[in-house]
């Protein structure tokens, strides 16, 4: 098989790309109602520390594009502070009595001799005392709960039963709808836990909120661990949404809700929320930026708003925290999102013969790129095995589509595309004539201009290759990212390193790297082994999600950037990879070979990023591309000052 019929297919695989990111493209373009969602605990904390009528501010909120509130569990405690039960320990209720007169069921019971100390004992009104009857029998079972005059006994202790989950009830969510709120429900698990149980607390969902969205509460979804799948059937019964909630590191994850995702695929909505402690420290604008960007750049559908409870002095605070609502909302609006109730995305249903063509294509370029380094390390592949290896890439991918295979298959081939498609870029785009003054210039340039289009047609190939709904929703990610940066740099090494030998056999290669090793180490090579083991180090650690902590002077430039762009490029591109790619290219053209295979190792960085904004599915494509378009134009400009430099000193060299 010749380049060009490896080429012909890469171009087809591009065709195919394109069909598979226009679906994906009309179904993010629909998906675009935003659900700003408030705590409701700390809402109403804040509304009556400043002295205002939860209806009335809840109506404001409304107005200003809030679009729910966030419902606790009923617990004891809660039920006893809105005055609606009372419950005490039976030894409490007994030394009381010694005291003072005891309040009816109480006395009642204590004239009886029927107080235990093992008991906890609740009254109340009787709806209350019939909801707490119910889910304390269903949650601890009958041997545990029985009603005695006009009270209810629960064996049991005050600290573990007071704060028990008991569900909702209807009238929770009253006075929230009435001020044109919807409810989200936030209940929490319990370990005790049966598939009777289950199904009385999520009827009580049902019975709150039609289609009711959950967000469980502390570090458990409910039905974890055993129960999950029944959790899940009832769940989909009733009609119920998953929201799941961004974290960025493993420890912050809520234990289950990976198995609970893949039960209730695609009944399942992205939350954003920002932590109590993080609110101690930020002020509203850049809540506000945390927000807007989440729902723009990540697919975050459900915004999780708590009240800022630190704010600068001279303004009430619940102002401050309307005004954040109001201003989410607007800067949503403008950015083409509507406030409303949050959907599920829909499953991004790709024909698999699209993917076979992707498949094909991916694995095209990735032999174009093996094709180059096999010759100049002088161990050429015979082009038979060319067919062989793309056939069975298809086959691959049509058995893998079969089975549960699927996405790990996809994953490894993207990560060996992007790792071929990153070198391959940085090399193909490097002149091959030698140019002086302007016209170097211009070389440079058009490197930078071919690495980015080879980098984004890899993209392209990447971003088809992951379109599938856990991709589109970061439940599953691209797979080896600090790998897909670093190997690149390591293929551009070898393939300029040994480009000079043409069609030389591996012996001559061998002798070579023989040489290299024998060679006595002087100060200078082992500076630069430590500075360039320092550059690795510090780029595995800086790539990521959980990376190094940013600078005060890399915060700053991210914030001008992203106040100033419709999408912030990244940093490593934009501010060492393009540049360097220039330079690369001026060097190349200048005829100095290890000044261009210098830059093109960083420049590799640039190309390796490019190729990875492409490989976040959870970014809206239209972000990804102004993403890359902006990186382009900031990396040409910042490298201006280098390529005068690089001129300047062509000028002085004495000519050979």
């Amino acid at each position: 098989m010749t380049r060009r019929a490896l080429v012909w297919l890469v171009v087809l695989g591009l065709v195919a790309s394109a069909a598979v990111l226009a679906m994906r493209h009309r179904l993010e373009a629909r998906y675009r109602a935003v659900e700003i969602v408030l705590d409701g605990d700390d809402w109403v904390s804040l509304i009556r520390r400043e002295g205002r009528l939860t209806s009335e501010v809840m109506a404001d909120l409304r107005q200003r594009g809030a679009v729910s509130v966030a419902l606790s569990d009923n617990t004891l405690k809660r039920l006893a502070e809105e005055g609606a039960v009372s419950y005490a320990g039976g030894g409490q209720l007994a030394s009381a009595g010694r005291l003072a007169t005891l309040r009816e069921p109480f006395a009642g019971l204590a004239a009886m001799g029927a107080l235990r100390t093992d008991a906890v004992y609740v009254s109340g009104s009787p709806d209350a005392l019939e909801f707490v009857s119910v889910r304390l029998t269903a949650l601890l079972g009958s041997e545990r709960v029985r009603a005695i005059n006009g009270a209810i006994e629960v064996l049991g202790t005050v600290p573990d039963l007071e704060e028990l989950g008991l569900g909702f009830r209807p009238a929770d969510a009253a006075p929230y709808r009435a001020a044109g709120l919807e409810v989200v429900l936030r209940p929490c698990n319990f370990r005790g836990l049966t598939p009777e149980s289950l199904r009385v607390m999520v009827g009580s969902y049902a019975a709150t909120t039609a289609s009711p969205t959950l967000i469980f509460a502390l570090t458990e979804v409910q039905g974890y661990e055993e129960l999950l799948a029944d959790a899940a059937a009832a769940y989909q019964r009733v009609g119920a949404r998953y929201g799941r909630i961004e974290v960025f590191t493993a420890r912050r994850k809520q234990k289950g809700e990976d198995r609970l995702t893949a039960l209730m695929r695609p009944s399942v909505i992205r939350v954003f929320s920002i932590t109590p402690e993080e609110l101690l420290i930020l002020r509203p604008g850049e809540v506000v930026d945390k927000f807007v960007r989440a729902a723009a750049e990540r697919n975050i559908r459900l915004l999780y708003v708590r009240p800022l409870l630190v704010t600068p002095a001279g303004t009430p605070a619940l102002e401050i925290n309307l005004g954040v609502v109001e201003t989410v909302a607007r800067e949503l609006r403008a950015l083409g999102f509507s406030p409303g109730r949050a959907r599920p995305l829909p499953p991004l249903e790709v024909p698999a013969p699209l993917i076979w063509v992707v498949a094909l294509g991916a694995a095209a370029l990735v032999l174009l790129v093996a094709d180059d380094l096999a010759r100049v390390l002088g161990t050429p592949v015979a082009r038979g095995a060319y067919g062989v290896i793309l056939g069975a890439a298809v086959l691959l991918s049509v058995l893998a589509g079969l089975t549960r295979l699927d996405a790990p298959w996809r994953q490894v081939l993207a990560l060996v595309t992007a790792v071929a498609g990153a070198a391959g870029a940085t090399v193909w785009a490097l002149p091959r004539e030698r140019r002086s003054g302007f016209g170097a210039a211009v070389a440079g340039w058009l490197t930078l201009l071919r690495a980015v289009a080879a980098a984004s047609a890899t993209g392209v190939l990447v971003a088809a290759l992951l379109s599938r709904w856990e991709f589109m929703l970061a439940f599953s990610t691209f797979l080896g990212v600090k790998a897909a940066h670093m190997a690149p740099v390591v293929l551009v090494a070898l393939m300029l390193a040994f480009d000079r030998q043409g069609e030389g056999d591996w012996r001559a290669t061998v002798q070579e790297l023989n040489g290299w090793v024998a060679q006595p180490l002087r100060l200078g090579a082992a500076l630069a082994v430590l500075v360039a083991g320092l550059a690795g180090v510090m780029l595995l650690a800086r790539t990521g999600n959980i990376s190094l902590p940013l600078t005060g002077a890399e915060q700053s430039l991210r914030t001008v950037l992203e106040n100033l762009l419709v999408a912030r490029p990244r940093t490593k591109e934009f501010l060492i990879g393009y540049p360097a790619l220039v330079a690369a290219g001026v060097a190349a053209s200048l005829g100095w070979r290890r000044i261009a295979v210098a830059f093109a190792l960083a420049g590799a960085i640039g190309t390796a990023g490019a190729i990875n904004s492409f490989s976040h599915l959870h970014t809206p494509l239209v972000y990804t591309v102004w993403r890359t378009g902006n990186a382009l134009l900031l990396g040409a400009v910042l490298a201006v000052p280098a390529v005068m430099v690089l001129l300047w000193v062509s000028r002085r060299l004495p000519r050979s």
